[in-house]
């Protein structure tokens, strides 16, 4: 197995440390940090953020050298279990790479952790320390077998699945509900001292309306509502719901800029956000892959014919004269 340290002690210098413990090592191996995040194939540069990187076997340095920008190369003494140490500085706001402050923590694994080239198909694991007294853990990834959520120790069973699954750190609410027989969890980060998670919970649509109302009070930026969907035959009660909910938002005064529906047409592998070539359809669209319409683009459709003149006279943004 393939472990991580995760320490997040370190929150006003923005720096999360690193420790990766590698059983069984070969006489080389190649560690390197992706340029990409799963769902967003832009090329990153995460590893500029990475710093301080050293080995040891025993308690003995071993010898690190630096291929390229992304890519270390390090040449085990034994085969007793490595352990490599660096620092990654966290001042990322968005949701691409990391950030560690006083109030919250956030990481994807894309930009924080090593991937021992050659082993990705093996269990990993990863627990995270130095936490602030009363901050949580939130994460897709499950609790490691034998040990309590408080132990905040998580197992994937290989690369692709660590770094598939964003880690929150700090002070939230969490929420649990079930959808088609799924359990959930949800958390709110941040989330103020008055707020009302079993109101949420209650509203239609799993609470979009009161979600997006409470954030609008908070920030006071408009709002859109995109990239919605659900899998047949339950997406034309689905997008009635979020377009009820969407107007419903609109007469409480939020500026709602915008409503769509993802995707177009079908998708193609994106149950597992492209990173298998599979060919399988996600029967997603308003459209299949033959540009047939499906019934829940019929109704998308149907909405626009019904609702035209209402958008118009609502509509936010700027309006353009072409004349």
């Amino acid at each position: 197995m393939i472990r991580y340290r995760i320490d997040a002690s370190d929150r006003h210098a923005h720096t999360y440390a690193v420790e990766m413990t590698i059983d069984a090592p070969s006489s080389e191996l190649r560690l390197s940090l992706p340029v990409w995040i799963p769902g967003s194939y832009l090329v990153r540069e995460f590893a500029r953020h990475l710093h301080a990187l050293v080995a040891e076997q025993g308690g003995r340095a071993v010898p690190v050298r630096q291929l390229d920008k992304a890519t270390w190369l390090v040449r085990a003494q034994d085969a007793g279990p490595l352990v490599v140490r660096w620092r990654v500085y966290a001042f990322d706001t968005s949701v691409r790479a990391a950030f560690l402050g006083a109030e919250r923590g956030f990481f994807n694994g894309t930009g924080v952790c090593l991937r021992v080239e050659g082993r990705e198909h093996e269990p990993h694991g990863l627990v995270v320390t130095g936490l602030a007294e009363d901050w949580q853990v939130a994460t897709a990834l499950d609790v490691a077998p034998g040990t309590p959520a408080s132990a905040r120790e998580f197992v994937a069973p290989d690369y692709d699945a660590l770094v598939d699954a964003p880690f929150e750190l700090g002070r939230f609410w969490r929420g649990r509900f079930t959808a088609a027989g799924v359990p959930h969890e949800f958390v709110v980060a941040g989330a103020w001292p008055d707020f009302d998670g079993e109101r949420l919970l209650a509203e239609d649509v799993l609470g979009w309306r009161e979600l997006a109302r409470r954030f609008y009070q908070r920030y006071h930026k408009p709002v859109m509502h995109t990239e919605t969907n659900i899998r047949e035959p339950l997406a034309v009660d689905w997008l009635k719901r979020q377009w009820a909910n969407a107007h419903r938002l609109k007469q409480d005064g939020v500026p709602l800029i915008g409503f769509t529906w993802y995707s177009l047409i079908d998708q193609v592998d994106w149950d597992t956000a492209l990173r298998e070539d599979n060919g399988r359809v996600n029967p997603l669209g308003l459209y299949d892959l033959n540009r047939n319409i499906r019934p829940v683009g019929e109704e998308y459709k149907q909405l626009i014919s019904e609702w035209k003149d209402v958008l118009a006279a609502e509509s936010y943004g700027i309006h353009m004269s072409y004349s």
